[in-house]
């Protein structure tokens, strides 16, 4: 990131001077530095609570797909029942009407 932000400031236009571009070099690098030497503390501290909240999340989703695969599962269960009686009842009345429901259900 440093050696990036370096080069990109040593690439820039002529204005800047060289002095300047020389002091962000040394203030980013020791930006940089205590943002190293911080992260370890802070992937540790945040870690546990990112991981109990990713696990729920997950949960709450497998559990939402769950009730909709049910849901979708007694829908087919229901349109099939309909079908089956339509063949029985209704196709021996009106072939027409039976014809008509199977293209709806379909």
């Amino acid at each position: 990131f440093v050696a990036a932000i370096s080069l990109w400031l040593s690439s820039s236009s002529a204005s800047s001077s060289a002095s300047s571009n020389g002091a962000l070099i040394g203030l980013l690098r020791g930006w940089w530095g205590m943002v190293v030497r911080a992260a370890p503390v802070a992937v540790s501290s945040l870690s546990a609570p990112l991981a109990l909240l990713l696990t729920l999340r997950a949960n709450q989703s497998m559990s939402r797909l769950l009730e909709a695969r049910l849901v979708w599962g007694r829908v087919m269960l229901h349109s099939q029942t309909l079908a089956s009686m339509s063949k029985c009842y209704l196709w021996p009345i009106s072939p027409a009407a039976t014809l008509l429901l199977a293209r709806h259900l379909a």
